[in-house]
């Protein structure tokens, strides 16, 4: 399924990619900024949600602190970079506040959870996966915890990605 997001759209690709690592609802995803990551100490705060409409906090109210792996910061390098040269290409700099998945050029504002749930469906539909729900990837986030084999593969994926690039 992530190759076929990535094949799609990489943008697309990293937003499933992060919510599968990270095990964060799909709002809290589409909330995600960049000055709630930090890249050099591994790390990224779920701070907040959004329904759509407005920026809210997270469903348990909680703000919480996720380490990230080095493949996950590769991901995120390269996903900023991508961001970056969008706003460059209209004059400008990716803000420090910036939304880290957005539909907007200048990612000024986040996406919204019902157009994810929508293109996730649309996703696998089309690849015959029997889960309609962008949830169920928070199900898979254990099994990868569990899964230590899971690495190597995960590893030479995005290797090969980054060389694409």
């Amino acid at each position: 399924m992530l190759n076929a997001a990535w094949q799609q759209d990489l943008d697309w690709g990293a937003f499933l990619f992060m919510t599968m690592v990270t095990g964060s609802r799909r709002g809290e995803m589409c909330a995600l900024r960049w000055s709630d990551i930090s890249l050099d100490r591994l790390e990224l705060f779920v701070k907040h949600s959004t329904n759509g409409r407005r920026i809210k906090d997270t469903k348990t109210h909680q703000r919480r602190r996720q380490a990230i792996d080095v493949i996950t910061r590769a991901a995120l390098q390269a996903h900023r970079a991508r961001a970056e040269e969008r706003c460059k290409v209209l004059g400008g700099e990716l803000g420090r506040d910036a939304f880290v998945f957005s539909g907007a050029a200048d990612s000024s504002l986040p996406l919204k959870p019902p157009s994810v749930s929508r293109r996730y469906r649309r996703l696998v539909k089309k690849l015959k996966i029997h889960t309609h729900r962008l949830k169920d990837l928070l199900a898979y986030n254990d099994e990868l915890r569990n899964l230590e084999s899971a690495r190597p593969l995960l590893t030479d994926f995005f290797g090969r990605l980054l060389r694409a690039v």
